[in-house]
């Protein structure tokens, strides 16, 4: 019997060859579905709106001056300049014009992104959470690389790509892996998701959330998730965070959204579970990729969080803006 983990799928030869989901709630589908054609009609009309999460101008000064503990700033997206004393790490950096392998066809960006990638006072660590096109975009990949020459912290199988686009500093964890850098422990976690970008790489590829931990700070980057038993398993294996960024878009129809994104009301519930001093919500308000409202996920979410008596902790921030943690 292997004693490989249960999200590894191993070859006939024993070998890693991918990965799996372990973390669907008990009567709920496992796998994704893939979508048919009513859905791309239905998702082609929703990509003609002119709505957008809102925006701010990025006070360059601000993230010129080093915080005290940690500064979030919110590039649209689930595209986070996280910065703490003396590390400025990049989470999920697409701020490319598609979220698609191709230029000319593909989810659009609904507004330019707040800070463009050669833009940042300094970049020491990218990472990212799994290799989806609207996570991982190759053109700003490549200029940081170029340009900031940063360690890559990303899930496992992740790496070949990267060294193949010119990284040179990868690491690769698995699941509760982690690895410290100027005093930031980072931890990969769960996530209810999937990987690919072909079609013939489906799951080849880790997709993960991650724990960032300092003397003074924790906070949670869920990346992109469905709803599942992962969040009380990290709940109980993981410091309570002070700051969880969560994923509430991208979930209609939920008859195929629902094994790969949650909606606003499981976000909701996700944030009772990880118990965070603040959420911050991502994953809205910048492409199209399913078919509710643009404007729906942080009303939603609200909503949702009133209900649940967690509206004190919750702040729909604007893409562009930063938050000061103290």
């Amino acid at each position: 019997m292997s004693d490989a983990p249960a999200h590894h799928v191993l070859g006939p030869d024993g070998r890693l060859r991918g990965f799996r989901n372990v973390h669907a709630p008990a009567g709920l589908p496992s796998r994704e579905i893939t979508p048919g054609g009513s859905f791309m009609l239905d998702m082609l009309r929703a990509q003609r709106t002119k709505m957008h999460a809102p925006r701010m101008a990025v006070d360059a000064d601000v993230l010129a001056t080093p915080p005290e503990k940690m500064r979030l700033t919110w590039l649209g997206h689930t595209a986070v300049y996280a910065q703490f004393p003396g590390l400025n790490v990049l989470l999920d950096p697409m701020l490319g014009e598609r979220a698609s392998p191709f230029s000319f066809i593909g989810p659009k960006r609904l507004m330019p992104p707040a800070v463009a990638p050669v833009g940042f006072p300094g970049v020491d660590a990218v990472v990212f959470s799994h290799d989806h096109y609207d996570h991982l975009d190759a053109w700003t990949t490549k200029i940081l690389i170029r340009e900031y020459d940063p360690l890559f912290v990303v899930p496992l199988g992740m790496e070949v790509l990267l060294k193949s686009w010119g990284a040179s500093n990868v690491v690769a964890l698995d699941w509760y892996e982690t690895t410290e850098v100027a005093g930031v422990t980072m931890t990969c976690t769960p996530a209810r998701h999937f990987s690919g970008r072909g079609l013939t790489n489906r799951n080849r590829t880790l997709w993960a959330s991650w724990y960032f931990q300092t003397k003074d700070i924790v906070l949670y980057f869920g990346g992109d998730s469905a709803f599942g038993t992962h969040y009380a398993e990290m709940a109980a294996r993981m410091p309570r965070p002070d700051v969880a960024l969560l994923p509430i878009g991208a979930y209609e129809p939920r008859s195929i959204m629902a094994p790969v994104h949650m909606d606003p009301l499981e976000a909701v519930e996700a944030a009772k579970i990880l118990d965070p001093g603040t959420v911050l919500p991502t994953h809205w308000g910048t492409f199209v990729l399913t078919t509710e409202p643009v404007d729906e996920p942080p009303r939603a979410f609200l909503a949702a969080a009133r209900m649940a008596g967690l509206a004190d902790r919750v702040k729909v921030w604007k893409v562009g803006e930063s938050v000061l943690v103290r």
